[in-house]
């Protein structure tokens, strides 16, 4: 139903494998360059999963200032891109960006610990950046991604970080 894609933005090793995921997508497939992102440090990749989003929602889980939604934005002029935190200060610092002139096509979603409340399968690429372990209830919030996405829907999940393995 879904694809995930694992990205080391770091050039960490993927899953302690010299090896990086065969699944592994980029930011720069999803921006057009990680230059200002990422210092240029992801792997290369020709398809914009972006393309394929422009009529449905993307949605930037924890999605905090807005650093990722908006330049995505700037990527789907003609569609929108869902700005999804728990912390209403977060959507707040959003809501001001947009109030400057940033980008019209982010809208606020202030999602709970266990549900980003996304529309029911209409997601075609959900973006989730260093997020992820900061989430109280994973299996939850992944349920409700999972629900939202429509059919062929993937979900990018990137780490800056590897684990602690004293955290378990």
């Amino acid at each position: 139903r879904c694809a995930v894609a694992w990205i080391a933005a770091m050039s960490l090793p993927a899953f302690g494998s010299d090896q990086p995921c065969p699944q592994t997508s980029s930011l720069e497939a999803i921006f057009g360059s990680s230059g200002p992102l990422l210092g240029g440090a992801v792997q290369r990749r020709r398809h914009n999963p972006l393309q394929d989003s422009t009529a449905e929602p993307v949605p930037d889980i924890g999605a905090g200032t807005g650093y990722f939604s908006f330049p995505i934005a700037d990527r789907v002029p003609a569609g929108r891109v869902l700005a999804v935190d728990i912390q209403k200060e977060m959507l707040d610092i959003i809501e001001a960006r947009k109030a400057d002139g940033a980008a019209a096509n982010v809208e606020t979603v202030l999602g709970t610990e266990t549900d980003p409340r996304l529309p029911a399968g209409q997601v075609d690429l959900v973006l989730i950046v260093d997020a992820y372990h900061e989430f109280s209830c994973p299996r939850e919030v992944m349920e409700a991604i999972i629900a939202a996405l429509a059919d062929g829907g993937r979900v990018v999940l990137v780490e800056y970080r590897g684990e602690d393995p004293d955290i378990g």
